[in-house]
């Protein structure tokens, strides 16, 4: 049965869907093309977790288990958070100082969950004419995680 395939702003994520599936159908969209997906964000997860512990141990002066006599600061373990990039979402691992050494990363702010260029895709996404709710559909769909309506129109401002 031939569905006419309709690739409206309100249609788009749920049509990728369907080109998705028929692709994998046909053996255009391998299982080894999602891996490969899935491998990529890992490796750009890793990137980022490796540059965030490098900038630590700059700024503590010490490896990890190192001791010295410049030593600013010792470790006192992790926390998790989330990091929104163009890549997908991350679940990144930040150090922690023992003493309340304040440090300061390159990749993001002190309360930055999202990567910049993630914010200016969703205010692109709607300026080219998607809602709040549906560019929170298509991120949703594309990227693994989007923003809400709300964070959008503040985005907006």
């Amino acid at each position: 049965m031939n569905r006419p395939v309709n690739f409206s702003k309100d249609n788009l994520a749920i049509q990728w869907k369907y080109v998705k599936r028929n692709f994998r159908d046909m053996g255009i969209l391998s299982e080894y093309a999602e891996g490969f997906q899935k491998r990529a964000h890992k490796a750009v997860e890793e990137l980022i977790q490796g540059d965030i512990y490098q900038e630590f141990t700059e700024q503590i002066r010490a490896a990890k288990y190192e001791r010295n006599d410049r030593r600013e600061d010792n470790r006192k373990g992790e926390y998790e958070r989330f990091l929104t990039t163009t890549f997908g979402c991350s679940r990144i691992k930040i150090p922690r100082t023992r003493n309340g050494t304040k440090i300061r990363y390159s990749l993001f702010e002190k309360y930055q969950r999202r990567q910049k260029k993630f914010d200016q895709m969703v205010v692109m996404s709607m300026i080219l004419g998607f809602s709040t709710r549906k560019q929170h559909k298509f991120f949703k769909e594309f990227i693994g995680d989007a923003v809400s309506h709300g964070t959008a129109s503040r985005l907006m401002k």
